[in-house]
């Protein structure tokens, strides 16, 4: 009983923590959230963390039979803590725009360098971070409000980059279709574009001078999550 219930809090972890950051889940090969950024604005990280340390506490007290459970405890409760401290101490989602552009880079570059996914999975997945490429941005100007300038100028030096990144797969990424093809090319021109990686990045400059604040959008755990937190 005492190892199931390790292991269901352990599933439970790791739900968690690829909710909050699909790039991570993408890495790590799981591919439910391919098609989608980490929200890490104040609303959307406040259920989050209440979560994570619901689950820390429900490790802590959980028994460990054998070793290896007392392995997979310790490595499981010092991820947690590591990723607390992250984001309430050193908070670079409040403070760094590159944290911001990394997420964004990154979770388009993991997607292009996997193997384990069919062409078609890996083009439906870029399409969808494509399209979620401006809220994704949104959300960071809502959360930049104690940027520090030197982590501002490494933001804009990242940004050429990344819109290199983005016109590369919409105009070399062999696509199964011509209707989603054409998905594509919009989602990447949107997100490179006037409303996208462009003018927000050009936002993320001035936030060093000026934060902006704007609006969010609610994010909802999983109802086992969520389970958790009550």
């Amino acid at each position: 009983m005492a190892v199931g219930a390790l292991r269901e809090i352990a599933r439970s972890y790791f739900d968690l923590r690829w909710h909050l950051d699909p790039v991570a889940a993408t890495q790590a090969g799981v591919t439910a959230y391919d098609d989608r950024f980490g929200r890490f604005s104040p609303d959307a990280l406040r259920p989050h963390l209440a979560a994570l340390k619901s689950i820390g506490s429900a490790l802590e007290e959980a028994p460990a039979e054998s070793l290896d459970d007392e392995i997979d405890r310790t490595a499981l409760l010092n991820d947690g803590r590591v990723t607390l401290a992250r984001f309430e101490r050193e908070r670079p989602q409040a403070k760094d725009p590159a944290f911001w552009l990394s997420h964004l880079l990154g979770g388009l570059h993991f997607l292009l360098l996997r193997n384990d996914r069919t062409p078609a999975e890996r083009v439906r997945a870029l399409t969808g971070r494509l399209e979620d490429v401006p809220q994704l941005l949104d959300d960071a100007r809502a959360a930049l409000v104690e940027p520090v300038r030197l982590f501002v100028e490494t933001a804009l030096s990242m940004t050429a980059g990344g819109l290199l990144l983005v016109k590369e797969i919409a105009t070399t990424l062999p696509v199964p279709g011509p209707g989603e093809a054409e998905r594509l090319r919009v989602a990447a021109e949107r997100a490179s574009a006037a409303g996208g990686l462009r003018a927000r990045s050009r936002a993320l400059a001035r936030v060093g001078l000026r934060p902006v604040r704007a609006g969010r959008r609610a994010v909802q755990l999983p109802a086992a999550l969520r389970a958790r937190v009550a």
